[in-house]
């Protein structure tokens, strides 16, 4: 009936409803900006060690409707609606204040209009540019060595999504990963017409290359961490 996107374990009650109170203002500012947004309530259970557990749930949503499974089934074209729906709506709610993940996965395509649906990672910015997020449950998951390192990179790859133009190459980047290379110039040709200077076909594929190179070694270093967690300090194990 729902989909359950589970976030990491957080310390308290109020650690919780912090992140929650982040997550509602973020719907909140996309929705004032025009931008429509899956319908999701953030829920949280309490663990047998006393954190929270916390999930995003949705509506489960037709495959075929998902953005990148829409421009997959389509012929490369400039101007398809979807993607210029997804511009406009990363330039009417770009801000230094506020910015969207616009990849293609993170967009439900209906009745002609784009809907987001990605919300777990609120981008809310403070004034001097740093997340309202907190990272911290986040982080977690990695082994402790690796969390001040992780947390700059984090903060700084964030800042990617305070700007349209940095949010429309990520677009661009994640076509690459999803396998629609056949669509990047017709993205970058509607990108290229609200952005200056104009992101390139190179700058997109080194945006991601350096996104290849981070989230495997991210992803290793998270089973390795569960692992020792689990099979030698004994922590997190099913009661």
């Amino acid at each position: 009936v729902v989909a359950c996107k589970r976030l990491p374990p957080f310390d308290s009650e109020a650690d919780f409803a912090a992140y929650t109170a982040i997550v509602d203002r973020f719907v909140a500012a996309l929705r004032a900006s025009g931008v429509r947004v899956v319908e999701t309530e953030v829920r949280g259970v309490r663990r047998a060690d006393g954190r929270i557990a916390g999930f995003h749930l949705q509506p489960v949503l037709p495959a075929a409707e998902i953005g990148t499974a829409v421009l997959a089934a389509a012929d490369p074209m400039v101007g398809h609606p979807l993607v210029g729906a997804v511009v406009e709506a990363v330039v009417a709610a770009g801000s230094d204040r506020l910015g969207i993940d616009a990849q293609l996965a993170n967009w439900w395509w209906h009745d002609g209009e784009a809907w987001q649906l990605d919300l777990t990672t609120p981008f809310t910015f403070a004034a001097d540019g740093t997340p309202e997020l907190d990272l911290t449950p986040f982080l977690r998951i990695l082994p402790a060595v690796m969390r001040p390192v992780v947390r700059r990179e984090m903060v700084k790859l964030m800042g990617r999504w305070r700007t349209p133009r940095g949010a429309l190459a990520d677009t661009a980047a994640n076509a690459l990963k999803a396998g629609l290379d056949v669509w990047v110039e017709p993205i970058l040709e509607r990108v290229n017409a609200v952005v200056d200077p104009p992101v390139t076909r190179e700058e997109a594929r080194a945006m991601y290359d350096e996104d290849r190179k981070l989230f495997p070694v991210l992803l290793r270093a998270e089973r390795a961490n569960r692992w020792w967690q689990q099979r030698v300090r004994q922590i997190g194990r099913a009661h």
